[in-house]
């Protein structure tokens, strides 16, 4: 994520000024996001702000499902991995 997120994010310099379409798919990584909402939040307290919580908001939920997913997983892991060993 970092690799790809932060030079896309438009945080740095504005999107428009990243080539083709990166700097608009560098507002729905959550450093694009997070720097848009905060500069449009603190300077333009009038702007439309949705896309930017949606984007994090999004992230915050796939993160929350993975978090979730790995928690059962391993919580039933331990009874397959004996068996799976042959104990």
């Amino acid at each position: 994520m970092m690799l790809v997120a932060n030079p896309i994010s438009g945080v740095a310099v504005p999107p428009e000024f990243l080539p083709w379409h990166w700097g608009a798919i560098g507002q729905w990584f959550p450093p694009g996001a997070s720097g848009t909402l905060l500069r449009d939040v603190s300077y333009f307290p009038a702007a439309d702000a949705g896309a930017a919580w949606l984007a994090l908001g999004l992230w915050a939920g796939v993160g929350a499902l993975l978090s979730l997913a790995g928690h059962v997983r391993s919580a039933a892991g331990p009874a397959n991995a004996a068996t799976a060993v042959g104990h």
